[in-house]
């Protein structure tokens, strides 16, 4: 079962260890930023399908990708809703799976498959950038 929903949510990735140039670089961490805060603004149709876009700011400039994906707010009570989302940014996919966390905008969850790795290296590229 599923609800419309509309909102902007935030997410930011972590990484327990540091690459680049495809190299592993320093001691694993518990969990370091690995991309700046990302908004996540969508809404819902009545079938819980979700459309909308997805912004990052980088210090090399504003990235923007669009977002689609399910919405289910059935399945565990207190949250908002689970949520599936796909992120496309240029040719990079990255399928998205995680919770929107009742009373904050926080879009809790973890990248489950990433399609390309163009995004990596625009995110490697920009977090360097800023260093």
């Amino acid at each position: 079962m599923s609800t419309t929903l509309e909102g902007k949510y935030y997410y930011r990735s972590f990484r327990s260890i540091q690459v680049v140039d495809m190299k592993t670089q320093g001691s694993p961490s518990i969990s370091s930023p690995w991309s700046p805060t990302a908004s996540i603004d969508f809404s819902t149709d009545t079938d819980g399908i979700v459309s909308g876009k997805l912004l990052l700011d980088t210090p090399a400039g504003q990235i923007v990708g669009t977002v689609t994906g399910k919405i289910d707010t059935s399945k565990i009570p207190g949250l908002v809703a689970e949520i599936e989302l796909e992120l496309v940014v240029a040719k990079s996919v990255n399928k998205a799976k995680g919770y929107l966390v009742k009373g904050t905008t926080a879009f809790v969850g973890g990248i489950l498959e990433a399609v390309d790795i163009h995004l990596s290296q625009s995110m490697e590229a920009a977090m360097r950038t800023k260093e």
